[in-house]
């Protein structure tokens, strides 16, 4: 397919259901020789561009990798982003650098028409004294409005009943997470603690709105599995849109990166010893986008260990 086919076909799905968000244009051009260049470029009224980019990107590349039978590289050309959106901004920066780092094509970030330079592995998992993460939160309430499906799981999986004794914060161990599959069966008797809703966020010299890095998302549970690694959890339900894949990445980089540091807080939340723990990230959902599996490849690559966990899976 000629470029000039597939740019009409991206205009004919962006913005159409079952197609391409309409936030981001998608345009393939020829680069060098043979090559051709997929440019990611963003729509400046759109406010979650930042979250979207790089999934929908994968998704775009992956379409064209299919059809072109040459060389293609992926640029991600991005509006400068403001005050407000640098944060977002900057982990969209630290996800295409991990995804450059571990896929064997070009990935290119430009800001207001200026080439970024990206990460390398070594910066990615090193990162500088000045970066502080929190050393400690509340407890997350289990009172949620009823009706809520999702919350309403996520709080019986963290333990809500379980081991009461005079009061419902009891002994909250991780063994109803066995719903998740091997990597949590048999763990009942290891009274290791799950931790519901646990902060992410990244600042400079100290824990503050003015000094912050990155966002602060908070993830479904923390917890070890049943080989001894930080598992980190993300629970979706009826919806799983493809930049579900992004979030999951966030959560994984952001313990990959401050794992010395967040440590001491780790041992205190979970009551067990994490020193050393290897770190896997897995997104469990009963329904996947429909992109999942092609934009997923990308992602599950390198020193980053992701895995897909399908809830309540009923073959026809």
């Amino acid at each position: 397919m000629s470029s000039d086919l597939m740019n009409d076909e991206f205009e004919k799905q962006r913005g159409k259901s079952g197609g391409f968000p309409a936030a981001l244009q998608y345009i393939l051009v020829k680069s060098f020789g043979e090559g051709f260049e997929l440019c990611i470029r963003d729509v400046e009224s759109c406010d979650n561009v930042w979250d979207i980019a790089d999934t929908w990107g994968i998704a775009a590349f992956d379409m064209v990798r299919k059809s072109l039978n040459a060389p293609l590289s992926l640029h991600f050309s991005m509006r400068m982003p403001s005050p407000k959106d640098r944060p977002r901004y900057e982990s969209l920066k630290r996800r295409l650098s991990y995804l450059a780092a571990v896929n064997p094509f070009p990935i290119l970030l430009t800001i207001g028409g200026l080439k970024e330079s990206l990460y390398t592995l070594a910066e990615l998992t090193s990162r500088p004294a000045n970066e502080v993460v929190r050393t400690n939160f509340g407890d997350r309430s289990d009172q949620h409005s009823p009706g809520r499906l999702e919350k309403d799981f996520q709080a019986y999986l963290y333990g809500k009943g379980l081991h009461d004794g005079e009061n419902d914060m009891g002994v909250r161990t991780n063994e109803r997470l066995a719903l998740f599959g091997y990597d949590f069966i048999n763990i009942k008797n290891k009274g290791v603690l799950v931790e519901r809703e646990f902060p992410t966020g990244v600042f400079s010299e100290i824990v503050a709105e003015s000094a912050r890095i990155l966002p602060t998302e908070y993830i479904d549970f923390v917890t070890l599995n049943r080989f001894n690694e930080l598992a980190i959890v993300e629970l979706k339900f009826n919806a799983a849109p493809l930049e579900v894949i992004a979030q999951l990445l966030n959560y994984a980089l952001f313990f990959l990166s401050y794992k010395e540091k967040l440590t001491p807080l780790l041992n205190k939340r979970l009551k067990s010893s994490t020193e050393g723990c290897s770190i896997k990230a897995y997104l469990v959902s009963n329904v996947f986008h429909k992109r999942f599996d092609s934009t997923w490849t990308y992602y599950n690559r390198g020193i980053v260990a992701l895995q897909q966990v399908v809830m309540g899976y009923m073959p026809h």
